[in-house]
């Protein structure tokens, strides 16, 4: 819900969105109960201005109304008018509802007058509002009162102007407005300063946020403002120093990771190294043994260059196993995919000539180089072919491809071994996860979807219980 509310609308906007509001808010409200609370309030006071009026009229009327006298009544009525010019009207009614006398002239009482108001027996005087039919929005306050005790010779209707609380009414609303207006003129400067106090030290905290990069210094925020804020500021930045630590922490972790992982491999390698060694020692040995017995020209012309041989195979063999462990990756570089198969291929060879396993490569010719470090793919390479001799329990087969594929360099890692558990997929590439009956780090796949992030590239798995897995691995071609 929130998230479809979402409006995006800068900080002093909203204050000011905010501030104008609830200023036209508690203004409207404000309006309302003044006009509703202050006109009752004027409207009593008009009663109490009327009652004691009609009281007096009503006294002085009896004793004309038991002579008859009319004209008297009326001097009366326009007496009390000019008295109080609010009072706009007077009328007295019988009791069998004619009208005795009145102050309207001689258009006559108005036809809907006099059934506006009447009294009742339980009722001392009785207030109704009534609408001016001759003039628009004029209303007025009327009272029935009776003429002696209750009413016995009718009723006396006297009607006092609105127009007073109508005008007071309106002055008061516009002065409120008034106020309104000047509110909203604050509200709108108290908005931005309030904006720019509250903005000021966000948009530090967020440029120091963008500066901020863990290859270099941590930005220092100064954000002095005294409250949650500045604790903001000293959390963000706090926050930067333990990133940048971590991320120190874990290059030296990753490091330690690498060479754990190089360790292990060249671990499983130490008796293809002694393999590869012996025969060529051996050979050595004996070419030495035999010159020892027999150090004639002959011999030497003979065993010198066996010896030689020997030597270079014994000396390429090392240099091989050497390059490998070397732990500082090389400066990134385009090279051929096929030559790192080739060379991964090479150094798990001795494993394999120790077990029933062939291996099936086809690595497609004059296919794109790719942009790294050769090492650190023929470490992943490996890395996957031994898995897949440890996969294998006896007889078996591994593929090795490399083909070109939508502007990228694919390698394919097979094996037809014992394949991985459904529920062990989402495990596969997390650290110190093996599936190794011997044991193993659990670093290998780890490291090698690391490698290949730092090529840009991709690995997934496919896999079938009981039938063998296949990796592939997606590399972007080097464009020079």
């Amino acid at each position: 819900m929130l998230k479809v509310l979402r409006i995006p609308i800068r900080l002093k906007w909203k204050f000011l969105i905010g501030i104008l509001d609830l200023v036209l808010l508690f203004g409207g409200i404000h309006i309302f109960f003044v006009k509703m609370h202050l006109g009752k309030s004027l409207q009593e006071e008009l009663q109490l201005r009327l009652k004691p009026l009609a009281t007096s009229i009503s006294n002085a009327a009896v004793p004309m109304l038991l002579r008859d006298e009319r004209v008297e009544l009326h001097k009366l009525l326009l007496h009390s008018r000019r008295k109080d010019p609010s009072l706009r009207y007077g009328a007295m009614i019988d009791r069998s509802g004619a009208v005795v006398t009145h102050t309207f002239g001689p258009d006559g009482v108005p036809q809907n007058l006099v059934p506006a108001n009447s009294l009742t027996p339980d009722r001392q005087e009785h207030y109704v509002r009534v609408q001016d039919a001759r003039r628009l929005h004029q209303t007025y306050l009327d009272v029935a009162y009776p003429l002696g005790e209750q009413g016995k010779f009718g009723t006396l209707r006297l009607g006092i102007d609105e127009s007073g609380i109508h005008n007071t009414l309106t002055r008061i609303i516009l002065s409120i407005l008034l106020m309104i207006t000047l509110f909203v003129v604050l509200g709108f400067a108290g908005a931005l300063i309030l904006a720019w106090w509250v903005n000021r030290p966000i948009q530090e905290i967020q440029s120091a946020i963008r500066r901020f990069d863990l290859s270099s210094p941590v930005p220092t925020i100064d954000v002095q403002t005294g409250d949650e804020l500045e604790d903001f500021g000293k959390s963000v930045e706090s926050m930067m120093w333990r990133l940048k630590k971590n991320h120190e922490q874990m290059d030296i972790l990753r490091t330690k990771m690498f060479r754990a992982e190089r360790v292990a491999a060249l671990g499983t390698l130490a008796a293809g190294i002694s393999h590869e060694i012996r025969n060529p020692l051996a050979g050595l040995m004996n070419c030495v043994k035999r010159l020892s017995n027999n150090p004639s020209r002959e011999n030497l012309q003979k065993y010198l260059p066996l010896m030689d041989t020997a030597s270079q195979q014994i000396e390429n063999t090392v240099s091989r196993y050497l390059r490998f462990s070397s732990t500082p990756p090389g400066e990134p570089e385009p090279f051929s995919v096929n030559k790192s198969a080739e060379i991964a291929l090479a150094l798990a060879r001795p494993r394999l000539e120790s077990r029933a396993i062939s291996v099936q490569v086809e690595l497609e010719e004059g296919i794109p180089m790719v942009q790294g470090d050769p090492t650190l793919l023929q470490q992943v390479l490996l890395n996957l072919l031994i898995n897949a001799i440890d996969a294998i329990d006896s007889e078996g087969t591994i593929s090795l491809k490399t083909f070109r594929q939508n502007g990228n360099v694919v390698l394919v890692v097979g094996d037809t071994g014992s394949g991985i558990r459904e529920e062990d997929f989402e495990k596969l590439f997390d650290p110190f996860f093996t599936t190794k009956e011997g044991g193993g780090t659990g670093l290998g796949l780890t490291i090698s979807r690391e490698i290949l992030q730092r090529f840009q590239g991709d690995i997934r798995v496919e896999s079938e219980l009981g039938k063998g897995t296949t990796f592939h691995i997606q590399l972007p071609a080097n464009k020079g």
